[in-house]
C-alpha cells in the first residue's frame, strides 16, 4: 500500500529525533549540529541548524508583567546563592538560630493571615488517616508556620540543590499548590525538638499545634523549598501580595493528611513505597508530545506552535519545550511527510 513508505519515513524521523534529543541531554553540545544535520540532506544541515538557533523565539510564551519577571529572576538568584552556601533548602533553614526562627514564624503568621472562609486546624493532634482512606479523606488545613524543617522531620536525606531549583521554578510559576496534592505529614517527632519555638495560635480547647512541628511521610522537599523561598522573600522585604498574588494566596492555606504509621520502620517502608509509585510517572517526552499534537489536529488544532506557546506560558522554565526540544519538535513536524487521506468504507475521506 502507498501508505507504507509514508509510515516508514515517519518512524525513521521520529527515531532520529529521539536520538537527537537523548544525545543533547547527555551534554555533548559540540556534536548537536551533526545530530540535526543527520535529519536533513547534507547541503541543508548546517544552514538550517544555524537558522533554528537564531530563530527559536517561536516557542517563547511571551513576557509577563515586568515586576513579576524581575522578581522570579531575583528569587532564582537567591536560590542559587542558598545552594552554593548550604546545599539545599532544609540545610539552609536548619542553620537559623532560635531568634531568627521566631522572627520568621511571626512574619509567616502576619503576612499569610488565615482565610475567614476556611476552618484551620489549631489543635496538637491532627486526626489520622490510613493509606486506604487517603482517596476519600478530606484534607486538613493548617497554617504554613506549622510545617517543620529540622533533620528529624523526615527519615530521608534533606533535598538537594537541583531539586530545590526545580521546585522553586514550579512554585514561582503556579504557587505552593497543596490543594490537589496534600502533604502527607506525621506527628512522631520528639516535642523537645520544637517546643522552644514561639507559639502563634491557641488550641481549640486543647494543646496547640506547635510552630514548625510537623514532620513528613511525603512532602518535605516541597515544604522546605517553599519555606526557604519565603525566608529569602522575608529578608528582602518583598511585598509578595503585590508582586506575586498567586503565590501569596497559595501559601495562606496548606492542605495536609496526617498518616499515622505506628512505628518509624513502618514509616520508612511506606515512604519508599510511595516514592517507588511516584517514580513510575515521568515527564512527557518529545515523541509523546508529537503524538498528542497529532491527536489534537483531529480536533481543530492547525498550528503546533500555538500548542507549544500555550504550554510554555503555563509551565515552569524547567518543564518548557524550548531550545533543542523545540528544535527537534519543529523538525519533526516540518520534515515528516503528511499522511495522505484515503477513502473510508462510507465513502467519506479519512486521515490515515
Amino acid at each position: 500500500p502507498s501508505s507504507v513508505p509514508v509510515a516508514i519515513a515517519s518512524v525513521i524521523i521520529a527515531i532520529s529525533a529521539a536520538a537527537f534529543l537523548a544525545h543533547c541531554q547527555v551534554g555533548e553540545r559540540s556534536r548537536c549540529r551533526l545530530c540535526v544535520s543527520s535529519l536533513l540532506r547534507p547541503s541543508q544541515g548546517r544552514s538550517l541548524m544555524s537558522a533554528e538557533q537564531e530563530n527559536a523565539q517561536w516557542a517563547e510564551p511571551g513576557s509577563g508583567p515586568p515586576p513579576l519577571n524581575a522578581f522570579k529572576v531575583k528569587m532564582e538568584e537567591e536560590v542559587l546563592e542558598v545552594n552554593r552556601s548550604y546545599g539545599g533548602p532544609a540545610q539552609y533553614l536548619q542553620r537559623l538560630g532560635q531568634a531568627e526562627q521566631d522572627e520568621f514564624a511571626k512574619y509567616l503568621w502576619t503576612e499569610f493571615a488565615e482565610k475567614d472562609e476556611i476552618l484551620y486546624h489549631h489543635n496538637d493532634a491532627i486526626p489520622p488517616v490510613t493509606e486506604e482512606e487517603l482517596g476519600a479523606a478530606v484534607p486538613v488545613t493548617v497554617h504554613i508556620a506549622s510545617l517543620g524543617f529540622s533533620p528529624d522531620c523526615s527519615l530521608k536525606p534533606a533535598p538537594g540543590a537541583e531539586l530545590f531549583l526545580q521546585l522553586t521554578a514550579q512554585i514561582l510559576q503556579d504557587g505552593f499548590v497543596t490543594a490537589g496534592e496534600p502533604l502527607l505529614v506525621v506527628q512522631s517527632r520528639d516535642p523537645a525538638n520544637f517546643t522552644k519555638a514561639v507559639q502563634l495560635w491557641s488550641g481549640d480547647g486543647g494543646q496547640p499545634l506547635g510552630t514548625f512541628s510537623l514532620g513528613y511521610l511525603k512532602g518535605m522537599a516541597r515544604a522546605t523549598a517553599a519555606l526557604a523561598l519565603l525566608h529569602r522573600i522575608f529578608l528582602l522585604k518583598v511585598d509578595l501580595k503585590s508582586v506575586h498574588p498567586v503565590l501569596h494566596e497559595s501559601v495562606r492555606a496548606v492542605s495536609v493528611h496526617h498518616v499515622s504509621m505506628g512505628s518509624k520502620l513502618a514509616e520508612a517502608l511506606q515512604n519508599m513505597k510511595l516514592s517507588a509509585r511516584g517514580s513510575i510517572r515521568k515527564k512527557t517526552n518529545i515523541i509523546q508530545v508529537v503524538v498528542i499534537v497529532k491527536s489534537l489536529t483531529q480536533h481543530g488544532l492547525s498550528d503546533f506552535t500555538l500548542f507549544v506557546r500555550k504550554w510554555n506560558a503555563m509551565s515552569a522554565k524547567v518543564d518548557q519545550i524550548a531550545g533543542k526540544k523545540a528544535m527537534a519538535l519543529k523538525l519533526l513536524f516540518e520534515s515528516a511527510p503528511q499522511e495522505p487521506e484515503r477513502e473510508g468504507r462510507s465513502g467519506r475521506r479519512s486521515v490515515a
